[in-house]
C-alpha cells in the first residue's frame, strides 16, 4: 500500500492563538483579509471549485454562548477552558489544510421554544408556540 504524505500549511503570522480565548475580540477586517490574500497566493491554496476530491468540514454548534465562560452555555471541560481550547485547535486545523478543505459549514443551535419538536416539547401542532410547557410523566 502506498502512503502520500500529506502537506499541512505553516499557520500564518496573523493567527493569534489567544485570540481564541477573547471574548471581546474584533479582527480589524480590512487588514486581516489583506493579509489572508497575501497568506493563500503565497502557499498556492486555489478556489476549492478546482478541488478534485471534495472535503466538508463540518462544525457543530461553535457559537460563543457555548465557547467562553462568559457565555450562558459554557463548556469548560475539565480544564475550565475545553470549548476555548477546542476553537484554537480547530482554526489552527483549519488553516494547516485550507488547501484540502472544499467546504466549511457551521451549525447553530438554538433554544427558541417555536423550534422545538411537538414531541420533544410536548406541544401539539395546534398550541401556540408561546403556550406554556406542560410536563407529562409516566405513571
Amino acid at each position: 500500500m502506498s502512503t502520500t504524505a500529506i502537506r499541512q500549511l505553516p499557520l500564518p503570522t496573523f493567527f493569534k492563538a489567544k485570540n481564541a480565548d477573547d471574548w471581546a475580540y474584533e479582527p480589524n477586517h480590512a487588514d486581516l483579509f489583506g493579509q489572508a490574500e497575501s497568506w493563500i497566493k503565497k502557499h498556492d491554496i486555489k478556489p476549492s471549485g478546482h478541488d478534485g476530491k471534495k472535503i466538508e468540514l463540518l462544525l457543530i454548534d461553535v457559537q460563543k454562548d457555548f465557547c467562553f465562560p462568559q457565555g450562558s452555555l459554557y463548556v469548560g471541560g475539565r480544564s475550565g477552558k475545553g470549548a476555548m481550547e477546542d476553537n484554537r485547535k480547530m482554526a489552527e486545523f483549519i488553516y494547516r489544510n485550507l488547501g484540502r478543505i472544499s467546504d466549511i459549514t457551521c451549525t447553530m443551535d438554538t433554544h427558541f421554544p417555536s423550534r422545538s419538536s411537538s414531541r420533544a416539547s410536548g406541544r401539539t401542532r395546534t398550541a401556540s408556540p408561546w403556550a406554556p410547557i406542560r410536563s407529562s410523566r409516566a405513571r
